[in-house]
């Protein structure tokens, strides 16, 4: 009678355990409509140029897995539930991951909102092999190019990013979010994901950005927050500056660069960490800087193999070239001191200087030059439509280019 029973017991198990393994997979192949979605989620990607599944998520309260993808996820068992399928009605498991690591870093669940990063509407959830969790993008630099999503590990930021706090009510709150930059304090902005063009900026920021110009008062809203009715001012965010970069405010075409200033994306590392609704800012790629003036000099500058600081290029109508500086100068003196004391990112941040006049001695030929260069960065409002869609066409190239060739040779 024991023995027979143990049978009994094995034959229980043995049944429990092929009910426990049909059920999600008879689930997702009787149910098309699952399997459809399933499949329409997956888009090919790299991690570190290895390639991997990124599986995008829409933000639904559940996914129907297969038990076989189960095997290398940590997966936690969220609900059960009936569907109605063209077949009949089935029993699905529905699964939520809840931790995986990716090059060693581990990423968690969580819910970004609705934000457009470089085109891509994560209106949901974002998932990496089945696994939902951003917060793989404050160690990734995410790349979306041809509809391939690509992650690569990232310089840490050059900037320190402070924790968020709580204001107003949730919408506003998920809207808003912080910039912490040694050389600029915190700054607080909307990302402007082109339905809008005002951004809300707390009052206390604001008066400096008034007094240059930065901001335009725009109307008065009404809001409910949990303190109550209260009246905002909201402003529209005609320039940012960043690092040295030049943001400008103009109305988003594509949506590849959809965020404030809609140049940030163009010049600068960006990635946003949504468990902690910050944004991490690095500097510029050097190729860019190179290829780009964009501080307020109208200089790009860069070190050749002789470690001689030469200018690069000059923009135009700016005040490097009102003082006579030509492309191949060779800069001796820079603001009192010798270039070879400066880091490449020390003069970058000396000719960022908006608003302020630095000496500069440079050499043509045999001939020295002194001058005194004031530091203003550019902007125009309206813009000039033509020349800003001249310039994403001409930077859009450039990046083309990068893409082909990665690693160009040095110049002789």
């Amino acid at each position: 009678m024991e023995e027979l029973s143990m049978k009994k017991r094995y034959r229980r198990v043995f049944v429990l355990l092929f009910l426990l393994c049909s059920v999600p997979s008879q689930g997702c192949g009787d149910d098309q409509l699952l399997r459809s979605a399933w499949d329409a989620a997956v888009v090919g990607g790299t991690v570190n140029d290895q390639h991997a599944r990124l599986l995008l998520d829409t933000g639904a309260d559940g996914t129907g897995i297969e038990i076989r993808l189960l095997t290398e996820m940590r997966i936690a068992l969220q609900r059960e539930r009936k569907i109605r399928a063209p077949s009949g009605t089935t029993q699905v498991r529905f699964y939520e991951p809840i931790g995986i690591g990716i090059d060693g870093f581990e990423t968690v669940r969580v819910t970004p909102g609705g934000i457009e990063l470089a085109g891509l509407n994560l209106g949901g959830h974002v998932s990496f092999d089945g696994l939902v969790g951003m917060d793989v993008l404050n160690r990734h630099t995410v790349l979306i190019s041809r509809g391939i999503v690509s992650l690569r590990e990232r310089v840490p930021a050059e900037f320190p990013v402070v924790e968020t706090f709580a204001t107003g009510d949730r919408v506003e709150d998920r809207a808003d979010l912080p910039v912490s930059m040694s050389e600029f304090g915190v700054r607080e902005f909307r990302v402007d994901t082109g339905m809008t063009d005002a951004c809300q900026f707390n009052d206390r920021l604001v008066k400096d950005m008034l007094h240059r110009g930065a901001l335009v008062r725009g109307s008065t809203a009404k809001v409910t927050d949990i303190r109550g009715a209260q009246i905002i001012d909201r402003f529209v965010l005609r320039e940012l500056t960043v690092a040295g970069v030049k943001c400008r405010n103009v109305p988003v075409s594509t949506g590849q660069y959809n965020a404030i200033g809609l140049e940030l994306l163009r010049h600068m590392n960006l990635a946003l960490d949504f468990p902690r609704r910050q944004i991490l800012i690095g500097k510029p790629p050097q190729d860019v800087v190179d290829r780009f003036a964009i501080n307020a000099s109208g200089m790009a500058v860069g070190f050749d193999s002789a470690e001689a600081l030469k200018v690069l290029a000059i923009r135009p109508d700016s005040s490097a070239e009102t003082a006579g500086v030509q492309a191949g100068d060779v800069i001796v003196q820079l603001d009192g001191r010798s270039p070879a004391e400066l880091s490449i990112y020390d003069i970058h941040d000396i000719l960022a200087r908006d608003s302020k006049t630095i000496s500069v001695v440079f050499c043509r030929g045999q001939d020295e030059h002194y001058i005194e260069l004031p530091l203003q960065l550019p902007f125009e409002y309206p813009p000039n439509w033509a020349a800003l869609d001249a310039r994403q066409k001409d930077f859009e190239k450039f990046l083309e280019k990068l893409e082909s060739d990665p690693a160009p040779a040095a110049k002789p």
